[in-house]
């Protein structure tokens, strides 16, 4: 077998020397036969061992023909039904490669901010919070840094050169902080980096505006400016890519209708279609 497949890798290889090497056949079960094109058709190009994609792939033909024609034998009363599922399934793929080839070429995929806003006023009432949310500030940081003493007064600044000196000091001494106290974000993601979870975050948020606590490492600092309680309506900027995403999908099952609809209409135009 070793020296067969050095032979197939060599045919391969030097295939465009011989006038029809691709036409050798180099397994077959029964009347189903292997051909060295079917092999070059499917290698891999910089394969670092050939002889063994060769030899696998040899082999995993062999099984599944075997296993086919056993297949075809036993269920040859129900063959009919299984033509009919395999011939749907080949015009569904076909299909399918079709559409996304048209929404590549054609396709406008941009969203402007206008038909958000537009989504989000006309369904605001059915974007509920799934979780609670707050805009504020966190900070954790180790305890051994120099001047983290002077730490929670800067970080309660509300005056620009305050804030970017905030910025500055977490930059060069914070395990992980999140200054942007105008963006909504999910309270949980914060809840459980705390050493202490919160299981009542609606009560926390409710009464309470700042926060601090530490474990053997660490000290932990969190800035409540404002809330909202899930089962409340979300804001735009939380659901704004998932309101982006659904006009997006809805634009491509209106541009896909429009192409089929035009495609029916020249068939019936030019007398393609004969109802009997």
């Amino acid at each position: 077998m070793n020296n067969k497949l050095l032979i197939i890798t060599c045919l391969i290889f030097f295939s465009s020397c011989f006038s029809n090497s691709d036409e050798e056949v180099i397994a077959s079960v029964d009347e189903k036969k292997l051909y060295l094109s079917d092999i070059k058709l499917n290698m891999p190009s910089n394969l670092e061992d050939s002889s063994y994609f060769v030899e696998k792939f040899i082999n995993d033909w062999i099984r599944k023909e075997v296993m086919l024609a056993e297949a075809e034998m036993n269920l040859n009363s129900n063959l009919d039904k299984f033509e009919k599922q395999i011939e749907d399934y080949r015009a569904s793929l076909l299909i399918h490669a079709y559409q996304q080839e048209l929404l590549n070429q054609n396709f406008d995929t941009s969203i402007s901010n206008l038909e958000v806003e537009e989504y989000f006023n006309q369904y605001k009432d059915d974007l509920i919070l799934s979780n609670n949310i707050f805009k504020g500030r966190y900070i954790k940081i180790d305890k051994s840094v120099p001047e983290v003493e002077n730490l929670k007064d800067l970080f309660h600044a509300e005056d620009l050169q305050n804030i970017e000196n905030l910025k500055q000091y977490c930059i060069q001494f914070a395990a992980e902080f999140h200054l942007n106290d105008e963006k909504w974000i999910y309270f949980n993601l914060f809840n459980q980096k705390f050493p202490d979870f919160i299981s009542d975050e609606v009560n926390f948020l409710k009464y309470n505006t700042s926060y601090k606590t530490e474990d053997e490492k660490y000290l932990y600092y969190l800035l409540i400016k404002d809330y909202q309680i899930k089962g409340s309506i979300s804001p735009l900027s939380i659901v704004n890519n998932q309101i982006r995403n659904t006009i997006l999908n809805t634009k491509k099952v209106n541009f896909l209708k429009n192409i089929e609809d035009e495609l029916y209409q020249k068939a019936l135009s030019k007398n393609k279609i004969k109802i009997y």
